[in-house]
C-alpha cells in the first residue's frame, strides 16, 4: 500500500524532514541542487505503508516531486515541475507516474493555476510526461473524430489534424497543458496509428510536420538574438553573447604564442 502526502515549507516539521530528504538528489539526479525555502514550493512525498507485527503502520520513504509556482498575470500562476525522484529499488513499478499524475491533478484543481510546465525535462521524464498527457487528452475525447477514421487516413487529413489548434483552448482549459506538449501528443497518436495500420504513405507527411514544429520551436527560442547585430554561440542550450572586440584584443595579446594560432582558428569559426 502506498500513500502520498502534500506539504509546503509552512510546515516546520516538514522543513526539518526536507533537509534530510533532498540529500538523495545529489546521489541520484545529475546536476541536481538544493532549493531555497520559499512559500511558492509544493511537495508531494510518496511512502510505502506496511503494517508491522505489532499492528502499527511502518512507513518507508520512496520518493517525491516538487512544484514551483511562478506569477503569470491577473493573480494567476504557472506551476512548474522541478524535481522528481524515485529511489532505484522502487523504480519501474509505475510509482513515478502516479506521483506526477497526482501533482498534475492538484495543479489542475487550483483555479489560480494558468498552466503546467516542466523544468529541463530529461528524456526519461519527457517520456513519462508524454504518457500522462496522452492518457489525459484521450480521456477528454477531443480527438475521437480522428481516431474513428484511423484506418482510412489521408495525407491531407493527417496534415490538418497535426496543424490544427481548434482543440487546444479546450485542452488547455481542462488540463492546463502548453501548446507544444499538445502538438507532441498529436504526433504520438499519428505515429502510433501509422505503425499499427502500416500506413507507410503517411511517413513523409508526418516527418515534415514534426520537422516544421521543431524548427518553429527553435526559431521562437533564438529569435530575440537573430534580430541583434552581435554574434552569439550556444553552450549546453544556453545562449552566450560574444564581445567581438574583447575576443580580438585577447587574440592580439597572444599573437606570438602557439595558443594564439589555435584560438584564432576556433574564433574565426565562431564569428
Amino acid at each position: 500500500e502506498y500513500e502520498i502526502y502534500y506539504s509546503t515549507f509552512e510546515d516546520d516539521s516538514f522543513k526539518k524532514f526536507h533537509h534530510r530528504m533532498q540529500t538523495f538528489l545529489i546521489f541520484f539526479i545529475d546536476g541536481a541542487s538544493f532549493v531555497e525555502e520559499s512559500e511558492f514550493w509544493h511537495f508531494f512525498v510518496l511512502w510505502q505503508k506496511q503494517i508491522g507485527s505489532n499492528g502499527k503502520p511502518n512507513y518507508t520513504f520512496i520518493g517525491y516531486t516538487s512544484m514551483y509556482s511562478f506569477y503569470h498575470a491577473f493573480d494567476h500562476c504557472r506551476r512548474r515541475i522541478s524535481q522528481v525522484l524515485i529511489l532505484p529499488s522502487f523504480q519501474r513499478k509505475g510509482l513515478g507516474k502516479e506521483l506526477v499524475k497526482l501533482a498534475f491533478s492538484k495543479a489542475i484543481e487550483d483555479v489560480d493555476c494558468f498552466e503546467i510546465t516542466v523544468e529541463d525535462a530529461s528524456l526519461e521524464f519527457q517520456h513519462l510526461r508524454d504518457v500522462i498527457d496522452l492518457e489525459s487528452i484521450l480521456e477528454l475525447g477531443v480527438f475521437d473524430y480522428f481516431l474513428e477514421k484511423s484506418k482510412n487516413l489521408s495525407a491531407n487529413f493527417v496534415n490538418s489534424f497535426l496543424t490544427s489548434t481548434k482543440e487546444n483552448n479546450h485542452i488547455k482549459k481542462k488540463l492546463k497543458i502548453i501548446d507544444n506538449q499538445i502538438s507532441r501528443v498529436k504526433e504520438l497518436i499519428v505515429f502510433a496509428l501509422i505503425n499499427e495500420f502500416d500506413i507507410s504513405n503517411l511517413n513523409e507527411v508526418f516527418e515534415d510536420i514534426v520537422k516544421r514544429r521543431l524548427r518553429r520551436l527553435n526559431n521562437e527560442e533564438f529569435e530575440p538574438f537573430r534580430n541583434k547585430k552581435f554574434p552569439y554561440i550556444v553552450f549546453d542550450e544556453e545562449v552566450e553573447i560574444i564581445d567581438a572586440k574583447k575576443v580580438y584584443k585577447s587574440l592580439n595579446e597572444l599573437e606570438s604564442s602557439l595558443f594564439y594560432k589555435t584560438s584564432s582558428t576556433k574564433a574565426s569559426r565562431i564569428l
